[in-house]
């Protein structure tokens, strides 16, 4: 069972034009504690414990998405980026 199951190498570029960005986004939520972009949704939550309020458990609360999206996307760019075949 020699087949790899690798993307062809087009993808390489769009793995890293996805990558950077998700990057650089994610450097500046971390260490700038760059909050300008909120995204505020409701979102499924296993466990949800307000400050100095309720336990929720299996509900809908509202959350900003940010560090979510831009977490997914460094992943998916990881991979795609990666895992692609190379020219011969």
């Amino acid at each position: 069972m020699k087949q790899k199951l690798l993307l062809p190498n087009r993808f390489k570029r769009v793995g890293w034009f996805i990558l950077i960005p998700a990057a650089v986004m994610g450097i500046a939520l971390i260490v700038l504690d760059y909050n300008t972009i909120e995204i505020n949704t409701t979102v499924f939550a296993i466990y949800a414990d307000e400050v100095l309020g309720k336990t929720h458990y299996f509900s809908f609360i509202k959350a900003d998405i940010v560090n979510t999206l831009v977490g997914a996307l460094f992943i998916v760019g990881s991979f795609v980026g990666w895992f692609f075949k190379r020219k011969k």
